[in-house]
């Protein structure tokens, strides 16, 4: 097979195939990002009833997307020693000392219990998404009265628990003695320049601002955004297709380990080493039971990082992706660290299935670059396709002692090394490249190219 790359046509013709047979949300923003920029983008449908096309610029909610967020800044609060990750809780929120534990053995919990959602929290999907607005004075109260009561013992199991990150925001408001919408924008989001990312829908333009709703027998109701509360932390974040691939492309910059000179050595808020570590494989996900976050119908192997969640998908490898589900909103991004090939998938319906699309996206992506990857050229033997690199270019993770570069902070946390990938993160002549962006309102015609089948359909069961 000669070498091919998927075209900007070929996508949109997925997208409006997608949106076309869901009808889950009014409209939808996407975007494609490749060596590390957004390389293409485009939106279905209409940003509110009557209105016009998303765009790479419209701001939706992307709920639990704001979870990677929250991570971010507590691991740029450990990299200053501003924090531990082993740190007990109730050390930064007294309220917590209330809580009565399981058993008698029971650890406190702690910084890193929140982080991967070990802390013995219960599941609180969709209460949690209902919390929104939630008064911090009130949700003091419930965490000094004891209304939030444990499931499990502290770091026994994984369940995906809102209010985990509810308290990781108390957290970071009582090192920095800041709001904590205010220390995202300070410490993460200004010095990336995500200018269109932000905690409240009056921070932006009524014309840029997707509008959520929910289905009314054959028509579409408006939702109210619920105001900035406590449980922001947990997913009160807006943002863009754009922003989004900028904070997408650098995690995926993160990888592999190599020196780096020069501005991009200190372009992002979270060293190299950091970004990888929020990356990793914490803990795993069961894949049945009581308290499954996660439900798939194929193999892939899943678990969570640090806001992050991680699979091992059989055909593809390591994908890192979160989703957002929120009344009004649907969302997800997603990317493959060893190409640097990613996609966001914004929706404004409620708990609109982004991820489903999302995952069209990237596996089709993936499949047209595997499919170039191992078309032998002349003179030449064929190059190894993704799957069957698999096995060698597993994270190997070890403790290490690393410099931060952001910080110069020498820390002992978990390191990976594995091989650059023979793959290009970048597309050919007839893909997609940076000179190629533009936004799509409706499918483009006679592109010849067949859409890859998605045979393994996951879906997020948290917001």
């Amino acid at each position: 097979m000669s070498n091919v790359r998927i075209g900007a046509a070929a996508v949109d013709d997925i997208a409006a195939a997608w949106f076309a047979a869901g009808g889950s949300q009014p409209g939808l923003a996407y975007g494609v990002v490749a060596g590390g920029e957004l390389v293409h983008a485009g939106g279905l449908g209409e940003r509110w009833t009557g209105g016009p096309a998303p765009d790479a610029e419209t701001v939706f909610r992307i709920a639990s997307m704001t979870k990677s967020f929250t991570a971010a800044l507590v691991l740029a609060l450990r990299d200053a020693d501003e924090l531990r990750l082993d740190d007990a809780a109730a050390s930064y929120v007294p309220e917590l000392t209330g809580l009565r534990p399981p058993a008698p053995d029971c650890p406190p919990v702690t910084i890193r219990h929140l982080l991967t959602m070990t802390a013995g929290f219960p599941a609180d999907d969709p209460w949690g998404d209902r919390q929104q607005g939630l008064d911090p004075a009130e949700f003091a109260r419930m965490l000094a009265d004891g209304e939030v009561r444990y499931a499990w013992a502290p770091g026994t199991r994984f369940e995906y628990s809102n209010v985990g990150y509810a308290i990781l925001g108390r957290v970071i408001e009582s090192v920095v003695r800041q709001d904590y919408a205010q220390a995202v924008r300070a410490r993460i989001l200004t010095p990336l320049r995500l200018d269109r990312t932000g905690y409240g829908a009056g921070q932006f333009e009524p014309g840029q601002l997707a509008r959520g709703y929910r289905r009314d027998g054959e028509s579409w109701l408006e939702l109210q955004p619920d105001p900035y509360g406590a449980f922001a932390p947990m997913g009160g974040a807006f943002s863009c297709v754009r922003d989004l691939a900028r904070w997408v492309a650098g995690f995926a910059a993160a990888f592999p380990p190599r020196a780096l000179d020069g501005p991009a050595a200190e372009s992002h808020p979270l060293c190299r080493a950091t970004r990888r570590e929020m990356q990793f494989p914490h803990v795993t996900i069961p894949a049945g039971g009581d308290g499954t976050a996660i439900r798939f119908g194929g193999l892939p192997r899943i678990s969570y990082g640090f806001g992050l969640f991680c699979e091992d998908d059989p055909s593809f490898g390591d994908i890192v992706q979160h989703s957002g589900g929120y009344p009004g909103f649907g969302s997800n991004m997603r990317w493959h660290p060893t190409t640097g090939l990613g996609v966001i998938v914004l929706a404004n319906g409620t708990y609109a299935p982004a991820g489903a699309l999302a995952s069209e996206l990237l596996s089709a992506l993936l499949t047209a670059e595997t499919s170039a990857a191992t078309a032998p050229t002349a003179g030449s033997s064929a190059r190894r396709p993704i799957a069957a690199a698999r096995g060698r270019r597993r994270w190997r993770r070890a403790t290490a002692s690393t410099t931060c570069s952001s910080t110069g902070t020498t820390t002992l946390r978990r390191a990976c090394s594995r091989p650059t990938s023979t793959l290009t993160g970048r597309w050919r002549s007839g893909g997609l490249t940076s000179r190629g962006l533009r936004s799509a309102s409706a499918p483009s015609e006679g592109t010849g190219i067949e859409r890859p089948s998605v045979t393994r359909p996951r879906t997020a069961a948290g917001g």
